[in-house]
């Protein structure tokens, strides 16, 4: 063999292997792209239905709230998730079907799709989508108007179903330490303030008046749950058949706030195990909340006492 064609042949064997590496990359990469056109940015409301259910998100400044069915605070998290996993998610330009005759099958037909529509600010329609679950690992997702349908990346029509409490957030109240100046309790055995004295609380009743430990873990939980209290139990509407339980509540808690700002919690009983609050005296929303809330407030003098509580 000359040598010249000893140069030449590691030379085109080297050419083959790029050319066969860049074909198998080319072909193994998957294109994608982001089926909805709206900036996120833009987006002032957010409709969420599926046959009979629905809610309605709108955000107001830079926080996003349930105006429809109900008036509440959305859950952070998961707002977070529905621009992450589907607004601003691209999926794969694979068409799997170019038909609208297959909705029934791919779970688009309206009757059982879950359908989202994006607006802006001034109420115009940016995005609407159909998205069906079939049991497979993913998702079918098709455009109003387009006849092709795609596959999502990751699930999401049983996530972000269109139910006002999943959506509604479970936060009650959050009052933090630095904010209090008192806190007035009543209940059935006693009635006792805790007044602040940074870093460190003084408990007051008929009968006792001392500084309660650093250490005390019982102001501890009753600043907590001041701090953090959640409910997965709201009772809207109608709410007449309670209010005779709040005539002579369990517990009553004032808390008195910088600015002249009190907020009142008051716990009645509905059952042995059951109490609902009512805060500020307003019936319009009642939280159902479990024991350990009420009995934070509920503890005797010597329970603040105690070094660790």
């Amino acid at each position: 063999m000359s040598r010249r064609y000893k140069i030449l042949i590691p030379i085109l064997l080297s050419l083959a292997a790029i050319f066969f590496y860049m074909r198998w990359k080319h072909e193994g990469v998957e294109k994608t792209f982001r089926l909805f056109q709206a900036d996120s940015l833009s987006i002032g409301r957010i409709e969420l239905r599926k046959g009979e259910q629905y809610i309605i998100l709108e955000k107001q400044d830079s926080l996003w709230m349930m105006i429809d069915p109900l008036q509440w605070r959305v859950q952070e998290d998961l707002i977070k998730n529905l621009f992450r996993d589907l607004i601003n998610s691209d999926i794969s330009d694979a068409v799997v079907s170019e038909s609208t005759d297959n909705d029934s099958y791919y779970g688009l037909d309206p009757a059982h799709a879950l359908q989202m529509k994006l607006y802006d600010r001034k109420g115009g329609l940016l995005d609407h989508v159909f998205i069906g679950n079939t049991g497979n690992p993913f998702d079918y997702i098709r455009r109003q108007g387009s006849t092709s349908i795609y596959q999502t990346r990751t699930k999401v029509a049983n996530v972000f179903i269109p139910d006002a409490p999943v959506w509604r957030d479970i936060s009650v109240l959050n009052i933090p330490e630095s904010q209090i100046l008192r806190i007035a309790v009543g209940y059935r055995k006693n009635s006792y303030t805790l007044t602040a004295e940074l870093p460190r609380w003084r408990y007051t009743d008929s009968r006792e008046n001392f500084v309660i430990p650093v250490e005390n873990t019982a102001i501890v939980r009753v600043l907590n749950v001041l701090n953090n209290l959640n409910t997965m139990q709201f009772y809207d509407g109608d709410n007449s058949a309670y209010l005779p339980l709040f005539a002579d509540p369990e517990c009553t808690v004032e808390v008195f706030l910088r600015h002249r700002i009190m907020r009142k919690l008051s716990f009645a009983r509905l059952n042995d195990t059951e109490f609902i609050l009512m805060l500020d005296d307003d019936p319009k929303v009642l939280y159902g909340v479990i024991f350990d809330s009420i009995n934070r407030f509920t503890r005797s003098a010597e329970i603040f006492k105690m070094l660790y509580g």
